[in-house]
């Protein structure tokens, strides 16, 4: 499940993460890296997902008391692609990138006229 704070009805399927997510013993999702690196997800991490279906239910006629609320709009996510997933995934490779293309040229500044 995910929450944008004011929207709670976001569901993202095993199938829909990234290759190589699995879930833990402990019921916690995890990406496991080349490396052999674990990965987790935790509640209230920051992700970047796609929405791959929304669905409008029908207004239920009758609804008995233990039955969950009633939710008139349901998004499935995806988080399988570059750049979707937990930000803290792809925030360092851009930071990386930003570092490697500092110091390119030649060395001269350009100076004002």
């Amino acid at each position: 499940k995910v929450s944008l704070d004011f929207f709670t009805d976001i569901c993202i399927p095993g199938h829909l993460m990234q290759f190589g997510t699995v879930r833990g013993e402990d019921g916690r999702w995890a990406l496991k890296t080349e490396d052999g690196d674990e990965l987790h997800l935790d509640i209230d991490d920051e992700i970047r997902f796609l929405a791959s279906s929304i669905k409008y239910p029908p207004i239920p006629v009758e609804q008995k008391e233990d039955d969950k609320p009633f939710a008139p709009m349901q998004i499935n996510g995806s988080i399988k692609g570059d750049g979707l997933g937990l930000l803290a995934w792809w925030v360092a490779e851009e930071g990386e990138e930003e570092e490697e293309g500092e110091g390119d040229g030649d060395g001269e500044e350009e100076q004002e006229q």
